[in-house]
């Protein structure tokens, strides 16, 4: 149990690797953990403790939730790798995952509309539910203006009435 953080995240690493696992963020996550553990005076694993995990995960802000959730686990996979190789006797880990509960969280990509932020994205109708004669289609690079082009209801998944020809 005398082991330092530095030599638990090489073996963790390579048994990793070895199982044919790149674990290249993973690797760079978990050398932050020695840097901030290096800063903290705390060179063992078993000098880990709840509170310095919960101050090194709150020293790396993450603005969303998928960002800080990885980092988390990958803290938390070391801890368990450890503890079922006996370097540890229990996980000192006690943060618990992030969760997005509302698509209101989620940013503005057009800032020009900010109510948009807040209303539910539709739904793009499926094959079945489109118009007669209507396709499914994304939207034209080559249309220049709007007046010119099929209607489209929706970026990502959009339809269109067939045009006639020469046009869009």
């Amino acid at each position: 149990m005398t082991e330092t953080i530095a030599a638990t995240v090489e073996r963790f690493i390579a048994h990793k690797r070895a199982h044919g696992r790149r674990y290249h963020s993973e690797a760079r996550e978990l050398a932050l953990l020695v840097r901030f553990a290096a800063g903290h005076q705390v060179s063992g694993l078993g000098e880990l403790t709840p509170a310095l995990l919960e101050d090194f995960l709150a020293s790396r802000p993450r603005p969303h939730p998928r960002s800080f959730n990885h980092l988390l686990g990958v803290v938390r996979c070391l801890l368990d790798w450890a503890v079922t190789w006996g370097l540890l006797e229990a996980s000192p880990l006690q943060a618990r995952r992030h969760r997005v509960t509302s698509s209101a969280s989620r940013s503005c990509s057009t800032p020009s509309r900010p109510a948009a932020c807040w209303m539910p994205r539709p739904r793009c109708p499926t094959a079945r539910g489109l118009p007669a004669g209507a396709r499914p289609t994304m939207p034209s690079s080559r249309c220049a203006t709007p007046s010119g082009c099929a209607p489209v209801r929706h970026a990502a998944c959009a339809w269109a009435m067939p045009t006639p020809a020469g046009r869009c």
